[in-house]
């Protein structure tokens, strides 16, 4: 099954990316470059981060509570490292020494201990003029994963999905990718008709004894044996 929800243009991530202050440019960069859920994103604290290994270790929302893979490690990016040193220079309000601290406190000064999932999408949809949302972020990250040959296993694992039936609906194929399909067998063709044409053009090859009573054959075509 391929999914629906369209694939982000690389103007409307880059748009965004341009427009989205410190803090918000880190939240897409973690949906796009790791794959990251909407609410793993608002949840990750600061013992999550591992800058110098270049991983986050994600709690698997879908995960059930007695389940040995809750927490996934999920590779990061250089960009990610960037945004993420950027935006520890400009935050406010969050203690960095206290690793439980959530990374992403909320903007005001409610009771929630953490930036709230209808935020991030409004301000996502707001930087990019109301064109991607959260979720196409995710889907972005899948299908680049598959179209750079990754095993659809290991896109699973990234994305913390609990079977392929889940990953492959994550996944687009787009009208390139059709027509180099298209275009494989086209040439493939092209190379049978060649090979056909050639054979077609070549005399027979004829077998035959060489003189009669002897065992002995001679190989070659009919002229040659006349000369």
């Amino acid at each position: 099954m391929v999914s629906s929800i369209p694939l982000p243009s690389r103007q409307q991530l880059d748009l965004l990316l341009s427009r989205a202050n410190a803090k918000y440019q880190l939240i897409a960069l973690l949906m796009m470059d790791a794959g990251l859920r909407v609410t793993e994103v608002v949840r990750l604290q600061v013992k999550h981060v591992l800058p110098m290994e270049q991983l986050l270790v994600v709690f698997s929302l879908k995960k059930r509570a007695h389940s040995k893979d809750k927490f996934r490690k999920v590779p990061i990016t250089s960009r990610i490292i960037e945004a993420y040193a950027n935006y520890r220079r400009r935050a406010k309000g969050v203690d960095w020494n206290d690793p439980e601290a959530f990374l992403f406190p909320p903007s005001d000064q409610s009771s929630q201990l953490h930036l709230s999932r209808k935020s991030v999408y409004r301000r996502i949809m707001k930087y990019s003029n109301n064109t991607v949302n959260p979720h196409m972020l995710r889907h972005y990250y899948a299908t680049r994963m598959a179209n750079n040959g990754e095993d659809i296993r290991v896109v699973q694992k990234l994305l913390g999905h609990s079977s392929q039936q889940v990953t492959e609906r994550y996944l687009h194929v787009d009208e390139q990718q059709l027509r180099q399909a298209v275009r494989g067998i086209e040439r493939e063709r092209n190379v049978l008709r060649r090979v056909w044409q050639r054979l077609r053009r070549q005399q027979p090859v004829l077998v035959f004894p060489a003189k009669r009573g002897m065992t002995s054959f001679h190989v070659g075509r009919k002229g040659e044996m006349e000369r």
